[in-house]
This record gives C-alpha cells, sequence and structure tokens, in this order.
C-alpha cells in the first residue's frame, strides 16, 4: 500500500473502488476489498451475534489487527486453535461458540494451542 499514493480495485473487470491506499484500506465499500488489502475476517450476521457483535447487516469484517488479546477471563473466552509464528508477530486461530476467527499479536510467544484468551473487537466493518 506504501507504493502507491491512488488505488484502483477491480473485481472481474468491475471498477470497485478508487482513492488513496488509507482511505481504502479503512474505509472499502465491498468485502473483496478488504480481503485483499488487509485479509479481513468475514462473518454473517449469524455467526457474528455469536460472537457478540450487533449488527442488522447481512455481513461484518474486521481485520486481524482491529482484534485485542488479552489474558482476562470474561464472557468473550476464545480457545486458542492454532499459533503461527510470522517473525514479529504470532496469528492466531481462535473460536467461539463454533465460529472461527484470526486475529494478531506481537510475538510474545505468550499464547500455545488449547490455551483459552479473551478477544475484544474494537471496530468491524458492515457490509
Amino acid at each position: 500500500l506504501f507504493l502507491a499514493d491512488q488505488l484502483l480495485i477491480l473485481r472481474n473487470g468491475e471498477l470497485l473502488q478508487t482513492g488513496p491506499p488509507a482511505e481504502i484500506y479503512q474505509h472499502p465499500k465491498h468485502i473483496y476489498t478488504a480481503q485483499i488489502l488487509g485479509n479481513a475476517v468475514v462473518l454473517s450476521r449469524g455467526d457474528a451475534e455469536k460472537l457478540g457483535i450487533k449488527t442488522f447487516a447481512a455481513s461484518v469484517a474486521f481485520y486481524p489487527e482491529w482484534a485485542e488479546i488479552s489474558s482476562n477471563w470474561s464472557s468473550r473466552r476464545f480457545e486458542v486453535k492454532d499459533v503461527y509464528y510470522k517473525g514479529f508477530y504470532d496469528e492466531l486461530l481462535l473460536e467461539r461458540n463454533g465460529v472461527t476467527v484470526r486475529a494478531l499479536q506481537l510475538n510474545r510467544g505468550e499464547h500455545k494451542k488449547n490455551d483459552h484468551v479473551q478477544l475484544n473487537i474494537s471496530r468491524f466493518l458492515e457490509f
């Protein structure tokens, strides 16, 4: 994203969105855009509600970095299904109520498979 001052997002020859990279990343107009630029987690309304996200939209999406992981216990407890080492950060595969999501955290080696963590999704997009 840092190599361009303007992006054009095309899908099957159709122009979906154009604008500065930061604007498109923060405010994608299409799920496809969020997925290709930020590897967004996309949930149906039903799955979002299982995680405590209230929405009237058909789908919601969030970037893994918008999810904050902590070891505090609350009603939003997730099981760590897997941890992928990515260098300076870890990508955690988390599950709750049959719904699997991804979250990122700086590589501290803090969590491992079968741990339980709290996940707070600070922001999400509605589509």
